[in-house]
């Protein structure tokens, strides 16, 4: 499992170093245009932070983060149809947590998109493959990683207030693999520690209505498939393996109980509304409902945010 996990994300990072390399031999009748500056700040409350599938042991937090992203768009064949753009960025994260400090982050990485639009005007589909690396460093290190996500993404404007769009990603993480493990004795499996590698695919369909000139309706589901975490008190580790399989057990030091990786599936459903300032600048507030899990074992989570956004 860990070997396949760092093929894996091996292979996803050269894609990214090729992508960015590419720039130094972008044809002539290409040019650098526009300059990326986005930065957001966010507030958030989860339900269910440590993500218990036992009610008794569900724990919430605020969430405080700022964003920011700078690069550039590479336009080909400016004097002809501009159809096909590449974005390039370098992207930086901060996240504070209220209650839990071991899950504060500094996030770097990078990220690049290559749109191609099949025609001219507003109501032509676009398509667009999408890949990124994140290095994500937490307080509590044993969460430390490196997160890689690949995709796919086509939408279409329908009419002048509708648009929609679907995207299909493989996203990996590739955390620590020399954790504490679990005793058999407290009812931990013959299993490993690597419980932050996880691998997995993720279905996500987004639509957005222009309610008012300056107010925009999203709303989106995303499905996962894959390998997830949940967590559990010492005493619940016999009920959790009992119930599931589980691929990876390791102590956790931020919740003081044990953290798990199992193969399962996860449901999320989300509305934002957003109000732009003016060109630059808007805030948007939502909600996104989560259910995950695996047989009898799932548990529930529910996000309440705002924030602020800045585009140059």
């Amino acid at each position: 499992m860990k070997q396949n996990l760092i093929t894996n994300s091996a292979k996803i990072h050269a894609v990214v170093i090729g992508i960015f390399a590419m720039s130094v031999y972008m044809p002539v009748s290409a040019e650098w245009v526009d300059v990326v500056a986005d930065g957001k700040l966010e507030y958030h409350h989860d339900s269910n932070i440590n993500q218990s599938a036992f009610a008794e042991d569900e724990l919430d937090d605020n969430v405080t983060s700022a964003q920011l992203s700078a690069g550039r768009y590479y336009q080909f064949n400016p004097d002809g149809a501009n159809y096909t753009r590449l974005r390039l960025t370098t992207d930086l994260e901060l996240r504070a947590h209220d209650q839990f400090d071991g899950l504060d982050r500094t996030n770097i990485g990078v990220s690049a998109s290559l749109t191609h639009k099949t025609g001219l005007g507003p109501y032509e589909p676009w398509i667009r493959a999408h890949l990124s690396a994140l290095n994500e460093n937490v307080d509590d290190n044993d969460r430390d990683k490196e997160i890689y996500n690949l995709g796919f993404q086509t939408g279409k404007q329908f009419t002048d207030r509708f648009s929609a769009s679907v995207d299909a990603s493989y996203n990996v993480h590739n955390g620590k693999d020399d954790l504490e493990t679990i005793s058999t004795a407290v009812g931990g499996p013959d299993v490993g520690s690597d419980v932050y590698d996880l691998e997995r695919y993720i279905l996500s369909v987004d639509a957005r209505y222009q309610l008012y000139e300056r107010f925009l309706l999203s709303g989106f589901y995303n499905y996962l498939n894959g390998e997830l975490n949940g967590e559990c008190t010492v005493p619940n580790v016999g009920v959790v393996v009992t119930t599931i399989e589980v691929t990876a057990v390791a102590p956790d030091m931020v919740f003081g109980g044990c953290r798990y990786r199992f193969d399962g599936s996860a449901n999320t459903l989300g509305l934002v509304g957003t109000y732009a300032i003016n060109a630059h600048a808007s805030i948007s507030f939502g909600f996104k409902v989560s259910e995950a899990g695996s047989g009898d074992l799932d548990y529930d989570d529910e996000q309440y945010f705002a924030n602020f956004r800045y585009s140059y």
